[in-house]
């Protein structure tokens, strides 16, 4: 049912060019998409140059846009999983997984003074989970000439809190979050993502997959 959907996205987009894109997605939107195992929701924040966000249980995964016909889409794909939604308002979601038959959402919560940081806790992060150091220097700004305050291994799990604006050799510097709370700065060359495609980081390589 997922490829037959796709497909037809595909072939619409194909036929179109670029004038079918992602359209605005609906504001500080919460839908209940599965009341049973396991738990799924999907977050729609409230500044909607945010992405969409997939609560699985405990996790809170960013979703990409993805451009169909009308109204709305994002997907992520997560290890051999490919989860996409598709709306076209406040009150209309449909969540698709694999090849399994799509799932009707409904709305469970609706608060415009809301937006994903407070609901999911990381409204003002670029990506909290997925994301990884491949080991080296953390720094006190965002580059080579500010202090090092540290140094984490290979595989130490971070949150890109922010992005710097600060590119070496194709990179970007971003802050970081590590370790129970503590942050600095780290060249996107030494920094990964198996959740999300980030532009500004490095590819993670398979044993972080």
């Amino acid at each position: 049912m997922l490829r037959k959907i796709l497909m037809s996205v595909a072939l619409i987009v194909a036929g179109a060019g670029s004038a079918f894109a992602s359209g605005p997605l609906p504001a500080g939107t919460l839908f209940l998409c599965d009341e049973g195992e396991p738990f799924v929701q999907v977050l729609v924040p409230h500044d909607t140059s945010k992405n969409a966000i997939l609560m699985l249980e405990s996790e809170q995964l960013e979703m990409a846009p993805t451009p169909v016909a009308s109204g709305y889409g994002a997907d992520l794909i997560l290890g051999p999983h490919h989860w996409m939604i598709h709306g076209k308002g406040s009150d209309q979601l449909v969540l698709m997984k694999d090849d399994d038959e799509p799932k009707q959402c409904s709305v469970s919560f609706v608060d415009d003074k809301n937006d994903a940081a407070q609901d999911s806790g990381s409204s003002d992060y670029v990506s909290t989970m997925g994301n990884f150091s491949l080991g080296g220097n953390v720094r006190s700004g965002p580059g080579t000439q500010y202090d090092k305050t540290d140094s984490l291994p290979f595989g130490e799990p971070v949150s890109l809190v922010s992005r710097s604006g600060v590119e070496l050799d194709g990179y970007e510097w971003f802050e970081i979050e590590y370790s129970e709370g503590l942050r600095g700065y780290q060249w996107g060359g030494i920094l990964c993502s198996n959740a999300l495609h980030i532009i500004g980081i490095y590819e993670c390589p398979a044993e972080l997959n």
